[in-house]
């Protein structure tokens, strides 16, 4: 091959590179639709068919909105540009031969919020994934109203930004209005904020959040980690930080209704509100002796309402520190076995050569955890697994006859220094001493 075939060669190649990298990695480049570009109410205008009503830098819909092949997309406002649905109702229909990434709204490095009754809809076609609204790249989205309804469930809001290719962190609110699709991120590096005040969420899949704050709304899943729940409800919650070792979350307040999954590093402390259906912890094991799951119960009401189950579950080689707070069982009723419900359910380490779970049982001053309703307030399945108690600390259960199988009507303590046996039946109060 000569020098001058080989050149255009390389060319060739280097063209298709930067093609590869701009489409593989920003999923924006390859939305579906004509692009408007918009920074005023008066550019919104134009591009939503004309014929609305303008207030400064605000736009109020005078009627229906059909989109069709159309992409708005919103960047560099220089005062937040709102757009009030008013009753009316903007739709993009996908061709159903289309296969693209169909978007309706793309705000960038903007500012924008969302008002009034209504609805944003895309129906996709054939298209596998899409979003009603996306942003990146410092944006600042604000929901107050409206209902944003993408096709089956797909994404509904997501984060598009790559901090790695330079991207700012994105802030997301919402005040209210309907999400009935998922808010998702894009990947590990779509660092970004969400603050959560109320509205009807469906689903949050965000792993890879650097900050989650519930403070009301309804919210039907979240998935995420460095979460701090203050109020609202939340159907279940999955900690998960996509960046392991970052992870800090909180719970507060609110009311969780259908438990906690403890399924990434860092630490949770539960100091506030109601949690049904208890919590469980599923550590990633090969991680755990540098990053393990931490867990912190301080004031937390934890109540399992089936008749079989756990109020902590704790498997992988995780440290659980018990403080204050209760765990509850709402079912009367001795169940079958020995291990059918336990408030505390410490399970065997099934990996040769990793860490046993760590629980600490460490009182406060004028603060007690009670364990009840369960048939044992503690139960392990490997002696291995190490229960500790702090200093300043008493266990009080009754007695258990093991020949008789039956509790007793004296209380036995354990404190600092005691062997704790495998399990505990009955009810048990940790207090300070």
């Amino acid at each position: 091959m000569t020098n001058r075939a080989t050149n255009k060669l390389l060319l060739f190649l280097l063209i298709i590179s930067i093609v590869c990298v701009s489409n593989c990695f920003y999923i924006s480049s390859s939305y579906a639709g004509t692009k408007s570009t918009v920074s005023t109410a008066e550019e919104l205008n134009g591009a939503l068919g004309g014929g609305h009503e303008i207030e400064g830098n605000s736009l109020v819909l005078e009627h229906n909105v059909d989109l069709s092949d159309e992409i708005i997309r919103i960047t560099e406002t220089e005062t937040e540009l709102k757009l009030d649905l008013n009753g009316y109702n903007i739709l993009k229909d996908v061709p159903e031969e289309e296969t693209s990434f169909p978007v309706l709204f793309s705000v960038n490095n903007a500012d924008f919020r969302l008002m009034g009754d209504g609805t944003l809809r895309i129906n996709s076609g054939s298209s596998k994934y899409s979003n009603v609204i996306s942003y990146e790249d410092g944006a600042n989205v604000v929901i107050d109203g409206g209902t944003i309804e993408p096709d089956d469930n797909r994404a509904a809001i997501q984060n598009d930004g790559n901090a790695e290719y330079g991207s700012k962190a994105s802030t997301l609110t919402i005040n209210g209005g309907k999400i009935k699709g998922i808010i998702a991120d894009s990947g590990r590096y779509s660092y970004g904020k969400y603050v959560i005040n109320g509205g009807e969420i469906n689903e949050l899949a965000i792993p890879y959040a650097e900050q989650v704050t519930v403070n009301g709304g309804t919210i039907g899943n979240l998935n995420s980690g460095n979460i701090t729940v203050n109020g609202g409800t939340i159907g279940k919650l999955r900690i998960e930080d996509g960046n392991w070792w970052k992870d800090n979350s909180k719970v507060k307040g609110g009311e969780i209704t259908s438990g906690i999954v403890l399924a990434g590093q860092g630490t949770t402390k539960l100091s506030g509100g109601t949690i049904y259906g208890g919590v469980k912890i599923e550590g990633m094991n090969y991680l755990l002796k540098e990053y393990p799951v931490r867990l912190v119960l301080d004031g937390s009401r934890v109540i399992y309402d089936t008749k079989l189950g756990t109020g902590i579950r704790v498997s992988g080689a995780t440290r659980i520190k018990l403080i204050s707070g209760e765990i509850y069982s709402t079912k009367t009723g001795r169940a079958s076995g020995k291990r059918a419900r336990a408030g505390v359910y410490i399970e065997k380490q099934r990996q040769k050569g990793k860490d046993e779970s760590k629980v600490y049982f460490q009182a406060a001053k004028d603060r007690k955890l009670k364990i009840k309703g369960f048939t044992s307030a503690l139960y392990r399945e490997s002696t291995k697994s190490k229960v500790a108690i702090k200093a300043h600390t008493k266990l009080t259960a009754k007695k258990y006859d093991s020949k008789k199988e039956r509790l007793t009507n004296k209380n036995v303590k354990y404190v600092k220094g005691s062997k704790v046996p495998r399990f505990i039946r009955g009810n048990m109060t940790v207090s300070y001493r």
